[in-house]
């Protein structure tokens, strides 16, 4: 996706640019799809999520709240943030959740001790951070979070109905997707009312840089996770 903010006058886009490149066509999900269900694949995706991830949300989320100038993208920050947090309900928190959920895959994991299953998770946290912490626009972070929000809710949405391929792992260990693919639907809402104040602030360039580096950042991560299942 080159140069895409040279070709697009409105960061309120981004939807219909990414809905087009959807993730949840990626050859990783492709290939769940037409072999027998795999747990090892599911939790080398949820391990590698919560390190690469979910562990650091909140902070990332944090960071990018002090980092802009704009209150109405910092409340519309918080509502994620809050959510992440379990609005309250400590047992609730996201990372609990997929704590849980990985566990119930726990005993499908791999093996073989001579290979690195972590590393994209790491690489990932890398590449967030990148964008959260480390940018010299902030707004590349807010676009970071739209793609983010757009681009995750085909992930979910696709791991969803991989999971329901299977009754093995109880239902209540699987709390963490069920609840993903309906929130981030209204994540996705509110991405677009951030590219809207993004646009309003003249800072789409500097945001659709940050949704073309996540889109890299996920799309390398898929791409990381196929080699390790199906090399």
């Amino acid at each position: 996706m080159k140069n895409q903010q040279s070709t697009l006058l409105s960061l309120t886009e981004i939807a219909e640019v990414y809905e087009q490149k959807s993730l949840a066509k990626h050859s990783f999900f492709e290939r769940l799809g037409q072999e027998p269900f795999n747990p090892t694949a599911i939790w080398l995706f949820l391990e590698n999520h919560r390190l690469g991830i979910t562990e650091y949300s909140m902070g990332w989320l944090g960071s990018l709240i002090a980092r802009i100038d704009d209150n109405r993208l910092r409340s519309l920050i918080a509502v994620q943030m809050n959510d992440e947090l379990g609005k309250g309900d400590f047992p609730s928190i996201h990372l609990n959740l997929l704590q849980k959920m990985v566990a119930g895959f726990e005993s499908w994991s791999p093996e073989d001790t001579n290979q690195d299953y972590l590393a994209p998770g790491r690489k990932l946290t890398s590449g967030f951070e990148r964008l959260f912490l480390h940018s010299e626009d902030p707004y590349e972070g807010v676009g970071a979070l739209i793609a983010d929000e757009v681009l995750l809710e085909q992930v979910y949405k696709r791991l969803g109905q991989e999971i329901r391929r299977q009754n093995t792992v109880e239902p209540s260990a699987l709390t963490w997707i069920y609840l993903h693919e309906g929130l981030e639907e209204d994540h996705k809402d509110d991405a677009i009312v951030m590219a809207q104040l993004a646009d309003e602030n003249q800072k789409s360039e500097a945001a659709w840089h940050g949704a073309e580096e996540m889109y890299t950042i996920l799309d390398d991560f898929l791409n990381s996770l196929y080699h390790l299942c199906f090399a």
